[in-house]
């Protein structure tokens, strides 16, 4: 069964991104599939550590707000096939994201991946939700 693995602080600066991609990597290249969650809406930069960037058509927001398929906002590394990932968008708000959308699609995603979620800053409410609906899949990893 899948794990949600959220990366979450109430501060900006503190590693968050970079144990995402690592972790990222590390899970794809064990041989098991995994997605990266950029949830850093506004601020999004998980793509550049992932060396994903030139990929993106759509983003977390595009799902959330039913403006695409989650298959097309869904992005495979080039060089680990096992690792894939959506992006966050630079121009939403945080605001825009429907907390019970986000929660659906992190269930439809767990029968796929071994979840990865890089939280904002200040966004641990998106992480809050979530974890309240699946206590028992949720490795909290909380960054000081």
């Amino acid at each position: 069964m899948s794990k949600i693995i959220g990366i979450v602080s109430g501060k900006g600066g503190v590693g968050k991104t970079t144990l995402c991609a690592g972790l990222s990597f590390a899970i794809a290249a064990r041989g098991q599939n995994v997605i990266a969650i950029d949830g850093d809406i506004g601020l999004k930069n998980l793509d550049i550590l992932l060396g994903m960037v030139d990929n993106i058509a759509f983003d977390l927001t595009d799902i959330l707000c039913d403006r695409c398929m989650i298959s097309k906002a869904v992005q495979v590394h080039d060089k680990y096939p096992n690792l894939h990932f959506i992006s966050a968008s630079q121009n939403a708000e945080a605001a825009d994201i429907d907390k019970t959308r986000f929660r659906k699609l992190c269930r439809y995603l767990r029968i796929h991946y071994d979840q990865l979620m890089d939280l904002a800053a200040e966004r641990e409410y998106m992480f809050d939700h979530v974890y309240r609906q699946e206590k028992e899949r949720f490795y909290n990893v909380k960054m000081h």
